[in-house]
């Protein structure tokens, strides 16, 4: 018996451009819009008599405690936008961790007697669900339990943390249900019986579904059953169900303890079209770790990708347990682990004995070739034999090779290379015309295997630009290059590799450098030499790696010695100088005269006074440049004016007797 109830809106504010609030629940029997910032559920909602229920762009549907919309015979349409979708979630989030949340009760479209069939579609688009729990239907899924109805459209929506205690994470489908799924994400919605994410399944065959599901993300979604016959990390299909699971990405699923497949589970009479799916990284402890097929399925799996998937049998795909026919093609199945039979695990108990019709061809399989295929308890390939079995269906044209990924993180596609190009089969393929990228399926004549098709070029036209210092070169078009220019090389490959590299070359010119500083200096003196400033590094020959060098001449003694500097610049170009530093022996007697010499105000603004007695007066500046030279005789006074030149240091060397003294003056 049905139950009715009292529709109830209680405005919070009048409507005016401030945010406005409702508390909804009860019957709607009428055409009603949410218009609201916040929509407050505070009871059950029962949508009958032909009424749509349209929700605003933007509005937040709260529930207060596990409620649920329930549509008779009515309609939704809740389409927000990218920047303003709809949000459905529940007020208490507390408990998710174990699955003890309250949460809310979803959303179920149940089509008893055909009353929906007249209507106009259920329309969720740019919808967001989290934190539904369905706790009685044994069908129902967390967020969505549809029923016997067909004209749903749900995309562009995202499903996280939502949860049945039976089939379906967030979306159960039953009997003659055949919604539409598209460019959605399911991300970790958990199922205690299977399909952590998405349950499909019909209850005899008269029930025959196609549901369409294309451009979807399911990742890090569970099943939580141990049961062997459950599973469904993200997907179960079971049940008569003829539906279209294509380009979707599927990843990180996971089905604990004994439950098998953690990617898609194929079971109970259903006979699906698995196509362009890329099925990686997902693990269960029991068969299957991409797919499991299993009780009298009919399936096609056709051009995925199943790669770097574990499980406790076949890492990659499981069949048996009575699978009435299969064909396994086009698909790059590699990379897959598991304790028997990486790849496949296979058990031959099928009543029926039609393994005829059981067809695995133009595959690429790792570590398992045509010939090598009746090999049991191979490391690629197990085959569990149950009585007399034996296989006898078809395993041709399958290779083994490296497929080349680009990238085994999220997309897999191939490389320029790789020997899974033009290697499939083009019958059957015109199921599916488009490849996971929506690039045509067939690039050239020959479809590739596994979900993207490479889009090669005849010539694949490579720009590199590259950078010499003077004097070096470089290898292009045969020959050593020394000057800039554009050079074009061909390099010959196989499989469409070949590719023509365009070399625009530049040449860089070397840096400058030269070592100033006083080269004549008396033992009980010292010199800086400096390499100039500007340069990236420095490398003196006594491993020194400042821009300077200073020379003590009681350190190093009376003689010559020879420096030098390798700078680089921040081309990574080099240059060298090389300064011969003279030491002289100081003695009292011969160099008493130069104690005399006095240069006052030292610093000073370029004028200054020098006294001195019978020695010769030179000052340079520090690239070694002479700015003023005099023979001084008998205690002279010279008044010197240097304010023409640059401010800085300055070196007065002066000579007496063939002995050099050197001082230091400051301009500022």
């Amino acid at each position: 018996m049905k139950k009715i109830y009292t529709f109830l809106i209680l405005a919070v504010l009048t409507a005016s451009s401030f945010a406005t609030n409702i508390v909804v629940n009860g019957v709607i029997s009428t055409n009603t819009t949410w218009d609201s910032d916040t929509v407050f559920v505070d009871g059950n909602i029962n949508i009958t008599g032909a009424a749509t229920l349209t929700i605003s762009a933007g509005s937040i549907i709260l529930f207060n405690d596990f409620y649920k919309i329930e549509i008779d015979s009515g309609n939704v349409v809740s389409i927000g936008t990218k920047d303003a979708p709809i949000v459905f979630t529940v007020l208490d989030k507390t408990g998710y961790y174990n699955y003890s949340h309250t949460g809310w009760d979803g959303i179920e479209i149940i089509n008893e007697n055909d009353s929906l069939t007249d209507l106009d579609s259920t329309k969720f688009v740019y919808t967001k669900f989290s934190y539904a729990k369905e706790m009685s239907e044994s069908y129902g899924g967390g967020v969505f339990l549809i029923k016997n109805f067909s004209k749903i459209i749900i995309d562009n929506c995202t499903f996280t943390n939502n949860y049945s205690e039976a089939l379906g994470g967030a979306i159960g489908i039953q009997e003659k249900s055949s919604p539409t799924i598209t460019n959605s994400s399911f991300r970790y919605n958990a199922a205690k019986d299977g399909g952590g994410a998405l349950s499909i399944g019909c209850s005899s065959p008269s029930d025959t579904s196609i549901v369409i599901v294309e451009d979807c993300i399911f990742e890090y979604n569970k099943c939580l059953l141990s049961e062997s016959y459950m599973g469904g990390g993200a997907i179960k299909i079971s049940g008569s169900s003829s539906s279209i699971i294509n380009r979707n990405y599927i990843a990180h699923n996971t089905s604990l303890e004994g439950s098998g497949a953690s990617g898609i589970l194929i079971s109970g009479e259903a006979h699906p079209t698995v196509t362009n799916n890329i099925i990686v990284h997902n693990s269960c402890m029991a068969n299957g770790g991409g797919i499991k097929v299993a009780f009298r399925t009919n399936p096609i799996i056709l051009n995925n990708t199943i790669a770097y998937n574990s499980a406790g049998q076949g890492g990659g795909i499981s069949i048996g347990c009575n699978t009435d026919s299969i064909l396994i093609k086009n698909n790059i199945i590699y990379g897959n682990l598991a304790k028997k039979g990486n790849q496949f695990f296979i058990t031959l108990n099928n009543e029926t004995h039609t393994y005829s019709e059981w067809k695995i061809e133009n595959n690429n399989i790792e570590g398992i070739k045509d010939s090598s295929i009746l090999t049991v308890d191979t490391l690629s390939i197990y085959f569990d034999l149950k009585q007399d079995s034996v296989y006898y269906g078809s395993f041709v044209n399958n290779i083994d090779v490296d497929p080349l990924f680009k990238d085994t993180v999220s997309q897999f596609s191939l490389m320029a290379c790789s020997e899974c190009i033009n290697a499939g089969d083009t019958l059957n393929t015109a199921v599916t015309m488009i490849d996971f990228a929506h690039e045509n399926r067939i690039f050239d004549t020959v479809v590739d295997l596994g979900a993207l098709e490479y889009q090669y070029l005849k010539e694949i036209i490579e720009n590199v630009n590259e950078n010499i210092c003077a004097g070096d070169s470089v290898f292009l078009e045969n020959k050593w290059q020394f000057t800039a220019g554009v050079y074009s090389d061909t390099l010959v490959g196989v499989l469409y590799c070949d590719s023509i590299v365009v070399t625009t070359l530049g040449v860089y010119d070397n840096p400058v450098v030269e070592i100033t500083a006083i080269d004549t200096i008396l033992n009980n003196e010292t010199t800086t030499l400096n390499a100039g400033a500007g340069f990236a590094s420095y490398v003196w020959n006594n491993s020194s790696t400042d821009q300077t060098l200073t020379i003590d001449g009681s350190v190093v003694g009376v003689g010559s010695f020879v420096y030098s500097v390798e700078v680089e610049d921040v081309n990574g170009c080099k240059a060298t100088d090389t300064i011969v530093i003279v030491v002289n022996l100081f003695d009292n007697i011969n160099n008493i005269a130069e104690l005399d010499v006095k240069i006052y105000p030292n610093p000073n603004n370029g004028e200054f006074i020098v006294e001195a007695n019978n020695v010769k007066v030179i000052i340079v500046d520090l690239k070694g440049n002479v700015v003023y030279i005099k023979q001084f005789y008998n205690n002279e006074i010279e008044n010197i004016n240097l304010t023409n030149y640059s401010k800085g240091i300055y070196f007065v060397k002066i000579i007496s007797n063939n002995v050099v003294k050197t001082k230091k003056v400051s301009i500022y």
